[in-house]
């Protein structure tokens, strides 16, 4: 059949994304998730489908430096640079739009899209590992909202889902007014693991 499929499942190991995918699903979503995640990959689903996957490649040159959107690769006098995803995404939009001064708002939204509209709420989010009687440690991520900004645990965590390995997802998301710092302006994170120890009732 030429329909699409999307497998909506709990199973979180790698084993079954691969076997999922490779057996005939065009996505893999794993519970729990929300409705705009669903519903944005369905129509992400749709538009490979009709072969409206997105813009064409292009090859962008600035100076020395060339970029090429087609195999992401980027060369500096014919030397290749190594790159990570993250990393080559940033650098295209910055050459995009050479000769321009870009906030970190407006490059944030460039590489991120409307994707980045939850992670842009936070002024800054630490993450520190909680004691776990099962798994000897579980993520927390304490996040700081900009005045103002709402969101959830749930939008963090399904903000994060796809863009980093399933065991780093933040299993407990606290938001904090502020973080506790030292007299050099670093923060103390034993603080932070002291807090979320006693705010979630861990021993």
């Amino acid at each position: 059949s030429d329909v699409p499929v999307i497998m909506v499942t709990a199973r979180v190991d790698e084993g079954d994304r691969v076997l999922g995918l490779e057996t005939g699903a065009d996505d893999y979503v794993v519970k729990p998730f929300s409705p705009r995640e669903l519903l944005a990959r369905m129509r992400a689903v749709v538009r490979r489908d009709r072969g409206e996957i997105g813009p064409k490649p292009i090859e962008i040159t600035v100076g020395t430096l060339t970029i090429s959107s087609a195999n992401r690769s980027a060369t500096v006098e014919g030397e290749a640079v190594a790159l990570t995803s993250a990393e080559f995404d940033l650098l295209a939009v910055l050459a995009q739009n050479a000769g321009r001064v870009l906030s970190r708002e407006q490059l944030l939204r460039l590489v991120r899209g409307n994707d980045a509209e939850t992670f842009d709420r936070a002024v800054d989010v630490q993450v520190v590992g909680l004691p776990d009687e099962r798994y000897g440690e579980e993520i927390c991520a304490f996040v700081r909202l900009k005045d103002g900004q709402t969101t959830d645990a749930d939008d963090i965590r399904s903000f994060c889902r796809g863009r980093i390995a399933h065991y780093k997802v933040p299993r407990y998301v606290l938001f904090v007014d502020e973080f506790p710092m030292t007299v050099t302006g670093k923060i103390q994170k034993y603080k932070l693991r002291e807090q979320g120890t006693a705010e979630l009732g861990i021993v």
